[in-house]
């Protein structure tokens, strides 16, 4: 079955969704709701050492040291220590990174960036900054959905997000070995079981990647669940050793003294990044790109506001609009004066 067939397929099968929904709403829409929750991301960062260094042009960043030859099998630094770190402030963190330092930092900062990128380039981190702009910027993304045609970077990124065919997004940004470690592939791939393996790894490794783009649409089941939790600290504290034994916390705090919470739990950064923009979508927050910077800001109540809240975005946009009245009023005057000649020589 080709692209178009299974797009075609997946649009009818969730087009039948929704209206069974809706015909369900119909007969009983008031058995009931759940109020207002929090969200809260669960993402306890294991700590990795990421270094930096250069592979011809390419910038790389490893957390990995080798053992013998180049293509053995790496062993990974992994640090003991971890800690719970803030999603949002990661989403932030990952488009300020402009530099390979300010990369380089943010990798020591913010824990293992996913199950398999223990080495990256710098355009693949890039890549990922760019996927992650795009789905939180949404339009862009909308305007290709809406065209039918899933074609250029918003076309590959939406056949990432659907995992209903392979996605080239990422092409290119593979970290390509020294003439001399090409060498040694090559003589390595000869025997035909380490070229199985090869494979194996190659498809392993898409598949892997194909599952966490799926987060930034929707973070799976297994991932997220509704949970009770007391209202007050005291509570917690009283009710958190028995609960640690087995006990039912529904019925050790009265119901008016508990809410829900919808917990998302990340394993690693760029998971922590999905959730977090799932959870603004949840919430109704909406993104837009400045028409300065490009950088992306939150529209708010405003829907027209076009410009992010930066200093120099805002005088841009002063500007911009002091130059469109002037030359709206030239604009005028001329209109006015072709109309004053055109009646004086009538």
């Amino acid at each position: 079955m080709g692209d178009e067939e299974n797009r075609a397929k997946q649009a009818a099968e969730a087009a039948a969704r929704i209206k069974r929904a809706m015909a369900t709403y119909q007969i009983e829409p008031d058995v009931g709701s759940i109020s207002a929750m929090p969200i809260l991301i669960e993402y306890e960062a294991e700590w990795l050492e990421y270094r930096h260094y250069m592979r011809g042009d390419e910038h790389v960043f490893d957390c990995t040291f080798r053992t013998g030859d180049e293509y053995d099998l790496p062993s990974f630094v992994l640090e003991k220590t971890s800690s719970f770190l803030n999603a949002s402030a990661i989403l932030d963190d990952l488009q300020d990174a402009k530099t390979p330092l300010e990369v380089l930092a943010f990798l020591n900062k913010t824990g293992r960036f996913s199950l398999f990128d223990f080495r990256m380039t710098w355009s693949y981190f890039k890549r990922w900054q760019r996927f992650a702009y795009l789905v939180q910027e949404h339009d862009l993304l909308a305007a290709v959905v809406k065209s039918c045609s899933w074609s250029g970077e918003c076309g590959e990124v939406l056949k990432s997000l659907s995992g209903d065919s392979p996605s080239t997004f990422f092409e290119g940004t593979e970290l390509q070995p020294t003439a001399e470690g090409a060498e040694g592939l090559a003589r390595w791939l000869l025997d035909p079981k380490n070229a199985e393996r090869a494979q194996e790894d190659l498809r392993g490794l898409a598949e892997e990647r194909a599952k966490l783009c799926l987060w930034f649409r929707q973070p799976p089941d297994d991932a997220c669940s509704i949970e009770w939790i007391p209202k007050t600290e005291e509570d917690c504290e009283t009710v958190g050793p028995l609960v640690a034994n087995g006990a039912l916390i529904e019925f050790l705090v009265p119901q008016k003294d508990m809410r829900p919470v919808l917990f998302i739990r990340a394993t690693n950064t760029l998971e922590a990044i999905a959730a977090a923009i799932y959870a603004d979508r949840i919430e109704g927050i909406e993104y837009r790109a400045c028409e300065v910077c490009s950088d992306l800001f939150e529209v708010g109540t405003r829907g027209e506001k076009k410009y992010c809240s930066r200093e120099r975005c805002k005088n841009t946009a002063h500007q911009r609009r002091m130059r469109a009245s002037r030359a709206n009023a030239r604009t005028k005057k001329e209109t006015q004066a072709e109309e004053e000649d055109n009646n004086g020589s009538l």
